[in-house]
């Protein structure tokens, strides 16, 4: 486990955290079992990092471990969470839980004989932890991550920033609202760009290889997520 802890706190010290997600700032992290799930490339692991490096806990405390490592091939979940437990773990954040058969039995179960372990999940196979979630509905608070809106693309692009609005201010006769735009903004500016590279965050990283990114999602969604229904047949993928 000790691998595992090391590339945790190797994951956190490379992770920026000047921009949150517009959920970071939603969830109740005081809860003790969060899950968050969302289609793939959302950024539900860059917020999970995010969580982590704001803690400022050593690995041994806080780790994150993405149950996609090779790792969990030959260890069960519950016995590494356990293990983690014993050497004084508080927080553990688990990424892709959807690789792990039978996850939502094994957070159930930490949960309930580890009353000080606190667990933030993610998945993303949205189909899978749809149909598991019931299993922790009384014990999870549970979150979706949705792709960016042109509000935080306009943000993360480094735009220009602004606060986000309900829909009540919006309708409001007052329009006090107006009041925190410049008044040389132009809302369709770079509205173009944010249809053709703005939902996904993973295109703030790299705009020239976003197209092949994402043809490559679109195909793990479909041989893989997809695969999970039922009645689908995954050589209609091609």
């Amino acid at each position: 486990m000790e691998k595992l802890l090391q590339q945790s706190e190797g994951l956190v010290t490379r992770t920026l955290s000047l921009k949150h997600r517009y959920l970071f700032d939603q969830v109740n992290w005081k809860n003790r079992l969060i899950g968050i799930k969302g289609a793939r490339g959302t950024g539900k692991t860059t917020m999970l990092l995010q969580r982590l490096k704001s803690l400022d806990l050593p690995p041994t405390v806080a780790a994150y471990f993405s149950l996609d490592d090779l790792y969990f091939t030959a260890h069960q979940l519950t016995e590494v969470a356990e293990r983690f437990y014993r050497q004084g773990g508080k927080y553990l954040f688990l990424d892709e839980v959807h690789k792990c058969p039978g996850w939502s039995t094994h957070i159930k179960s930490l949960h309930d004989f580890y009353p000080d372990l606190n667990i933030v999940f993610t998945g993303s196979s949205i189909i899978d932890i749809v149909r598991q979630e019931a299993d922790l509905s009384r014990r999870a608070l549970m979150y979706e991550l949705f792709g960016l809106s042109y509000r935080e693309f306009l943000e993360f692009s480094d735009i220009d920033t602004f606060r986000s609005l309900s829909l009540d201010a919006l309708l409001s006769p007052a329009r006090e609202w107006r009041r925190g735009f410049p008044a040389d903004f132009r809302p369709l500016q770079h509205f173009r760009d944010y249809l053709q590279l703005g939902y996904y965050p993973f295109s703030l990283e790299d705009k020239e290889g976003y197209g092949t990114r994402l043809n490559q999602l679109i195909r793990t969604i479909v041989e893989y997520d997809m695969a999970e229904l039922h009645d689908f047949d995954i050589r209609n993928a091609k």
